[in-house]
């Protein structure tokens, strides 16, 4: 029983407890994180909270608070933490959201609440892990935030998971920092993203959302820091304050995380002078890299003469750094063009100058090829009116609030566009290295012109492909735009069909007018089902792929489209140079890097001193290993089509299907190829088929399957349902039985099951999916349920097999929390690839394996640094029938000789000992922590301008500078590429036909 002093203790703190919950919390918002001054305008009408902005994170602009709200910011100054700490230990309660979670640190600020930010995913679906929390109360039992991603966290041991998302990884986390409260979010209240025309924007949140926001502000504000007696809270300050300077002190200390223990038996590679290297590399030159807008207008001779010479200088510095194709970005935007030009409605941004001209007249004689580009959207509306999209009321489409897109089904525009191909072949063809069209970027863009005023165009390709009229109401069905999304119903998918038909026949009029012309071209492919409006952008990435364009360029993020033969995969702003030199190293014809103008202003635009050493590596490492054979040996199909018109929104799918290719490169080299590529399967020993990879399959492609099959192919079926079906998936037939040798039924009841494989044993929690499976005669079951149910089967098809596994093993990989789930997986592909490269460790994975003669390249991406890898390749198996080899680590830059062999005198590796296995190790490697003036001497800058370059400077290069984004990850380049060599071959063969340093006359 407890004492009378207890009692009346309870009573007391109840009554303070009551008293401070009818006093006003003091919420200061941090507005420089986005999504901030939003939430500060929801803040403003709600009862017992007054939130202030706050523009700076000090130590006394947070003391003043109970609660301090951050958006999405990248918290990193010293400053920040030690205000935060200081906050912390008076009883102050934090609210982190989005990035300022820690995105793209190791760890984040409070690692003992969420130790780490673990992933990111593109989907928007909220639900409470624990309905009793009180940062739940009131709260729906799911919901949906309004920007379109938010980052999963890993709970610390003090931490509470309080929010999930759809696969049930923890999105927030909340828990005790002493005396005060945090939580971690990693959704974005405060900001939304129009997923149909990528419009971002701040904005109330309201609903589900903004009552999150308030129940965490009460909730954090349990230890009222601005109530604090000053005494109490500057003693508290200071006891702080002392700690962080030890921690300091200690940090001053460098760490080892940048060390290898092969780097003692390194030594360091300079590299092949570039004219000695084949391969191709691209580089967009922008309009924007002309030393400052104002040269868009040449008056005089002493202004052509210093553009001229500033030119050659750009020219002369791309060619140093290896780069032998430059694309003029942009030749043509909508209405505005960018050189002189003869085609009529044009709004010419220049004067006085052809870019484009000088470009070729100086490129030509360097051995340089120089190619256009094309950009879309209108700004002028009397000439959108004749070649832009319009709605059934005659009114134009816009994307955004202010730009108007093509009317591919113009007969104008189609005209214009043959006419600037005309006037390239006619007048800059005869110039020099003009070759042709390298991109018609973002052609998606068209995703707003919905046909409306196009209803007969629509129903002849109707009649013509399913023999049906469209419904009366189809107009009213368009005019729903993006937010027509009944999966269900057939005329949206005859629609995307026919906008898909669309995008494709105008770009095969493109190419084919090209060709006509004696002009190359470039044809842009991608995905769409991971946007969530892709099913509105008419964009079918394995038709545009067949074309018969001279290359092709996409994303380096893994995709279908990204396994094109010949294509240049894209390096951009945004990503680690790590990053680009292991998922653009794929072979193909070279590769390309977007855009110049990263190089005009170091500070501003690429924010990586090391700019052109980095760029330089990744150009040389891009052409070295142009035209190398890919040595994955499993393919994952997917299904673009399937995606989008079967799922109203396909994104938590592709998560999955994510997943499943993440796993599977932590052991070996695996890639993504569409369905509708047959030609592609070949190039795998293996296809994986998650469960929408093989819905609608066309005959003639399910007659190409099973020649594969039966020719001796494999294929792992997850779970997946194989039918064949018209292109719009009318008429859809099973034939799951006939290939996988079951049959589903129902979902199966909501019960844990387990199963055991080569001695593995693979539980499953209460929810996975899973249904009633029949077994067909003629097919084997490899492990059952505990129930009897097949858990996993293989049917002999001719010389291959088809392994069922009857559970979704991609959405087990992305819940995660069954790790034997990863290891059932490797097995079987491993057993049925056979790969010649793989893996053992954690923390990286194989991006990709190349073989060009007898050098074969292994590429490693690490999550987390350093990590330590055991690497084997059966070099005999690949048919390199040599005996001694080098081992050389790009990453790092050094060859590396064999173990206890300190001065390299033991001779070059036997094949057997690569075989076995050689340790790997990815270390860090970055100079992200590099801090900008706290103020700059801007004295220089003086003049009618200097207020506006100024203030530019002010704002955009400490923004860039600091964020992750454009900045600190452009100054990561942690990765490796392990390469292995013949002992006597001391330079990378050319591939069949290469010639060193030509301009080549075609990519095909």
């Amino acid at each position: 029983m407890k004492s009378a002093w207890a009692v009346l203790g309870l009573a007391v703190g109840l009554l303070g407890t009551l008293a401070q919950a009818a006093e006003t919390i003091k919420v200061g918002v941090y507005v420089r994180g986005v999504g901030g001054g939003a939430v500060l305008k929801a803040l403003a009408g709600q009862p017992g909270i007054k939130a202030t902005p706050v523009k700076t994170i000090t130590t006394d602009a947070v003391l003043a608070c109970d609660v301090f709200f951050v958006g999405a910011a990248t918290l990193d100054q010293p400053g920040q933490l030690r205000a935060f700490r200081a906050f912390l230990a008076c009883g102050g309660g934090i609210i982190l959201n989005h990035s300022a979670c820690g995105r793209w640190r190791p760890d984040t600020l409070f690692p003992a609440v969420a130790r780490k930010v673990s992933d990111r995913r593109e989907d928007t679906f909220l639900t409470p892990a624990d309905p009793a929390h009180p940062l739940v109360a009131g709260l729906p039992d799911h919901w949906d935030h309004a920007y379109y991603d938010h980052l999963c966290l890993e709970a610390g041991p003090e931490g509470t998971i309080v929010l999930k998302d759809r696969a049930g990884a923890a999105v927030a986390v909340a828990g005790n920092v002493g005396p005060g409260r945090l939580l971690l979010n990693g959704s974005l209240p405060g900001y939304r993203y129009d997923t149909a025309t990528f419009a971002q924007a701040e904005s109330e949140p309201t609903g589900a959302e903004l009552q999150f926001v308030i129940n965490a502000i009460r909730w954090a504000a349990e230890g009222r820091a601005s109530a604090l007696p000053a005494a109490e809270r500057d003693a508290r300050r200071q006891r702080v304050e002392q700690e962080m300077k030890m921690e300091d002190l200690s940090k001053l200390l460098p760490t080892s995380d940048w060390f290898g223990t092969e780097m003692l038996r390194g030594s360091y590679l300079p590299p092949r002078p570039v004219s000695e290297l084949g391969g191709r590399f691209f580089i967009t030159y922008d309009t924007m890299t002309w030393r400052g807008y104002d040269l868009r207008t040449v008056e005089t001779p002493e202004q052509l003469e210093f553009f001229r010479q500033r030119l050659k200088l750009d020219v002369l510095q791309l060619k140093w750094m290896g780069v032998t194709d430059i694309v003029y970005w942009t030749s043509v935007s909508g209405d505005r063009v960018y050189h002189d030009t003869s085609v009529p409605d044009c709004s010419v941004q220049v004067k006085g100058v052809d870019p484009l001209a000088e470009l070729i007249r100086i490129a030509t004689p360097e051995g340089m090829n120089v190619w256009a580009a094309w950009h879309s959207c209108f700004r002028d509306r009397k000439l959108a009116e004749k070649y832009c999209g319009k709605d059934a009321e005659g009114k134009l489409y816009t994307y955004g609030t202010s730009d108007y897109v093509e009317d591919l089904l113009s007969p104008a525009y189609q005209a214009r566009c043959r006419a600037f191909l005309d006037e390239y072949a006619a007048k800059y063809k005869p110039l020099g290295n003009f070759l042709g069209l390298a991109a018609y970027d973002e052609l998606w863009f068209t995703y707003a012109d919905f046909n409306g005023d196009d209803l007969p165009a629509i129903e002849k390709f109707c009649l013509e492909r399913f023999g049906e009229k469209p419904p009366a109401d189809m107009g009213a069905r368009l005019a729903k735009g993006r937010l027509w999304s009944d999966a269900n119903d057939v005329w949206r998918r005859r629609y995307m069909l026919f906008k898909q038909n669309t995008m494709t026949s105008f770009w095969r009029d493109l190419v084919d007018h090209a060709h006509r012309k004696g002009l190359q071209i470039g044809v842009q492919i991608g995905t769409a089902s991971p946007h969530g409006a892709g099913w509105s952008w008419g964009f079918d990435g394995a038709t545009l792929g067949r074309l018969p364009a001279d290359f092709f360029n996409g994303s380096c993020i893994e995709n279908a489209a990204t396994s094109h033969p010949n294509i240049l995969r894209w390096s951009h702003l945004g990503a680690s140079w790590g990053y680009y030199n292991t998922h653009c190293l794929r072979g193909g014809p070279g590769g390309i890097f977007f855009t110049f103008n990263q190089f005009w202003r170091l500070v501003m635009y690429a924010n990586n001193l090391k700019l052109v050493e980095e760029f330089s590596r990744h150009v040389h490492n891009q052409r070295e290993w142009a035209g190398a054979e890919p040595l994955g040996r499993v393919g994952i199909l997917s299904s673009d089509q399937a995606l989008l018109m079967l799922l109203s929104d396909p994104r938590p799918q592709v998560n999955r299907e994510r997943a499943l290719l993440d796993a599977i490169q932590r052991t070996q080299d695996a890639d993504v190829t569409y369905t509708q590529w047959p030609d592609r399967y070949g190039a795998f020993r293996t296809l994986v088929a998650p469960p929408y990879a093989l819905r609608g399959v066309p005959t003639d492609t399910l007659a190409r399957l099973r020649a594969y099959i039966e020719g001796g192919g494999n294929v792992l079926s997850c779970h997946a349902d194989w039918t064949t079906a018209r292109e719009d998936f009318t008429e859809e037939r099973p034939v799951t039985a006939e290939f996988v040798g079951v049959a589903y039924g129902k979902e199966s009841p909501p019960e844990p099951a387990a199963f055991t494989l080569d001695g593995t044993e693979v539980s499953l929690p209460v929810g996975s999916a899973r249904r009633e499976t029949t077994l067909q005669p003629g097919t084997r079951v490899l492990a059952a349920f505990a129930n009897g149910a097949p858990a996993v089967t293989v049917r002999e098809l001719g010389k291959g097999r088809v392994i069922g596994l009857h559970f979704d093993i991609a959405a087990e990989l992305e819940r995660g929390g069954t790790p034997a789930v990863a290891v059932c997986l490797d097995r079987l592909l491993r057993d049925l690839a056979r790969p010649e490269i793989t893996v053992e460790g954690t923390g990286s994975r194989v991006i990709s394996t190349l073989k060009k003669g007898n050098w074969v390249a292994v590429a490693l991406f690490p999550d987390q640094t350093p990590s330590v890898m055991t690497l084997r390749a059966d070099l005999k198996a690949l048919g390199i029938n040599q005996e001694r080899f080098r081992v050389t680590m790009l990453g790092k830059r050094m060859e590396i000789s064999r173990p206890g062999d300190l001065w390299g005198e033991n001779g070059f590796w036997k094949a057997e000992e690569l075989a076995k296995g050689i340790r790997v190790t990815v270390v860090a490697d970055d100079d992200r922590n590099l801090p900008l003036p706290e103020q700059f001497d801007l004295s220089d800058f003086t003049g009618k301008k200097a207020d506006q370059q100024r203030q530019y400077i002010e704002t955009v290069t400490r923004e860039w500078w600091d964020g992750q984004n454009r900045g600190k990850q452009k100054r990561n380049y942690a990765h490796e590429i392990v390469v292995f060599s013949p002992a006597g071959e001391a330079i990378m063969p050319a591939r069949a036909g290469e010639t060193r340093g030509g301009n080549d006359a075609g990519l095909r």
